[in-house]
């Protein structure tokens, strides 16, 4: 559900001169393959697990989330406070928290659009200094003492309602 397989196909339509990191759990045996037989093995490299995520995020110009479901991404939320843009499936929580002053949303399961972001985001420094600088701002949104403050807003509106 991640959309690992939606990622390689993008890649194989992306002119851009990049290299995607993979990072996560469980058999990349058939991404391998799949990598393969689309010619873009070389340009995928696949993170052992257990990735040392601030170095990865650290490394990083922008993330890639092409996910078919999605709840409230953490993964989205610690690249945001990194101050990384983001390009992610209009699924799921992906709209909160990602925006257009943050990065991009794309059809779920549309390589041509997802490799369309990517080559954008890939050739625009300035874009991606912006997006990311925005994406730190929104990611304190989400920060506890943010929801903390709106949880209390959200009391005393009910209590001055009775």
């Amino acid at each position: 559900y991640k959309g690992h397989d939606v990622l390689l196909e993008a890649l194989a339509l992306v002119k851009a001169p990049l290299v995607v990191r993979l990072c996560g759990e469980g058999d990349t045996s058939e991404l391998k393959e799949r990598a393969e037989s689309l010619g873009v093995s070389s340009r995928v490299v696949f993170v052992p697990d257990p990735a040392d995520i601030p170095t990865e995020l650290s490394k990083a110009q922008f993330a890639i989330h092409p996910s078919t479901q999605e709840g409230l991404s953490t993964a989205i939320l610690e690249e945001l406070a990194s101050g990384l843009p983001i390009i992610a499936a209009d699924v799921g929580g992906n709209p909160l928290l990602v925006t257009e002053r943050t990065g991009h949303l794309v059809p779920v399961r549309d390589p041509t659009a997802l490799a369309a972001a990517i080559d954008e985001l890939a050739s625009n420094a300035q874009k991606r200094v912006e997006f990311g600088r925005n994406a730190r701002a929104h990611a304190a949104e989400f920060s506890w003492p943010a929801c903390v403050a709106r949880y209390e807003d959200l009391i005393c509106e009910g209590r001055a309602r009775r």
